[in-house]
């Protein structure tokens, strides 16, 4: 359980742009953001890195809203493309678990949607009125809302099947 939870929080934070090192590839539109916005590389290392304080950049902040404009999460208007989001970290999750059975792969998936689901309910309700802030503030409720969703992945896992083998078994 502990390796599947780090691996989703790693490609999360990967596709959500954390967990980055020095000798990382830069993602689609990310190096021309950094670019574009004029900003340190280094600085924008050091706060994706960060699980708490990341929000309080605006370097970061204004680094997030440009990238994720650019890959379709966050529309030019400013708000979230939830559909985009779910696809990306589902589509993440199938490519990982392609070997596994289908239940575990739909299972999986109603976690991460739950996840998702959970953070554009929050995210609404507390919406700030700045744009820059919402896409470190949404980043980082989406990373631990995944984190608590799949925290019970292997015992609902344990139970789909148990439960499988109990109505199909004689």
């Amino acid at each position: 359980m502990k390796s599947f939870l780090v691996w989703c929080i790693f490609i999360f934070t990967l596709i959500i742009n954390t967990a980055r090192s020095n000798k990382q590839i830069w993602g689609v539109g990310e190096e021309d953001c950094v670019k574009e916005l004029n900003l340190n590389k280094e600085t924008i290392i050091t706060f994706d890195k960060q699980k708490d304080d990341s929000e309080t950049s605006e370097d970061f902040n204004n680094f997030l809203a440009c990238s994720w404009k650019k890959k379709g999460i966050e529309k030019k208007d400013g708000d979230i493309n939830w559909d985009k989001i779910y696809e990306i970290l589902f589509d993440e999750f199938q490519t990982e678990f392609k070997e596994q059975s289908r239940i575990t792969t739909l299972l999986g998936g109603e976690l991460v949607e739950d996840a998702v689901r959970k953070c554009h309910v929050k995210f609404d309700q507390k919406k700030s009125s700045t744009e820059k802030y919402n896409t470190a503030e949404l980043r980082k409720c989406v990373g631990l809302k995944l984190e608590e969703t799949l925290n019970d992945f292997d015992s609902v896992k344990l139970y789909s099947h148990k439960l499988f083998y109990k109505i199909f078994t004689y």
